[in-house]
């Protein structure tokens, strides 16, 4: 399968990226094929502009934004890994959806019943994000319920990218101990195992 990976995260010594670096050998070991768009180490600009918005029906497209769309059409399954920082992706990532999933590619208006479907047929998706905050906190508080709401349904679904699942590690930062660390990345290559056997 092809895997686009889209990373999201200013530190290269992150958790985050521990993440990434964790998932991407699960896959590439498993004989997938691996995409990885490291948003802040791109400079990926994520200032939607009037051009932006309107592309998805001009076809005017700014290159940065075509590149990535020409990598979302490539993959099977697309995963964002990010932080979440005030209930949200972080602003990069928030931005490269505004510029890249724009209506007329990944979504459209007036069609069908519902008024609206999303254009990106037959690709699965996978969200894995980190907080400060435990687990137990993020279920407790409804955070993780607003989270799915938001990125897995109205982001991911609302394209039309079957989500197959949203790992979630907290917490990270100063609170992360080794052995949570080791449970967290081996969480992680055992779904790349799980979802993406070798075929």
């Amino acid at each position: 399968m092809k895997h686009l990976i889209v990373f999201a995260h200013p530190r290269i010594n992150s958790f985050n990226m521990q993440v990434k670096d964790a998932y991407v050998s699960a896959l590439s070991d498993l004989g997938h094929q691996v995409e990885i768009r490291d948003l802040y180490r791109l400079k990926f600009n994520p200032v939607a502009t009037a051009k932006d918005l309107a592309a998805g029906h001009t076809g005017d497209y700014e290159d940065d934004v075509k590149t990535e769309q020409e990598f979302i059409l490539w993959a099977d399954v697309i995963t964002f890994i990010s932080p979440i920082w005030w209930m949200s992706f972080p602003a990069i990532l928030k931005g490269y959806i505004d510029r890249v999933l724009v209506d007329g590619f990944a979504y459209g208006h007036g069609i069908g019943k519902n008024h609206t479907a999303g254009l990106l047929e037959n690709k699965k998706g996978m969200l894995v994000t980190t907080s400060g905050s435990t687990i137990d906190n993020f279920n407790q508080t409804g955070k993780m319920d607003a989270v799915r709401l938001t990125q897995d349904k109205y982001t991911l679904d609302f394209c039309n990218i079957s989500v197959i699942d949203h790992l979630h590690f907290g917490p990270v930062g100063s609170r992360l101990t080794d052995e949570l660390a080791r449970e967290f990345l081996e969480s992680v290559r055992e779904k790349a195992r799980i979802y993406f056997p070798c075929r």
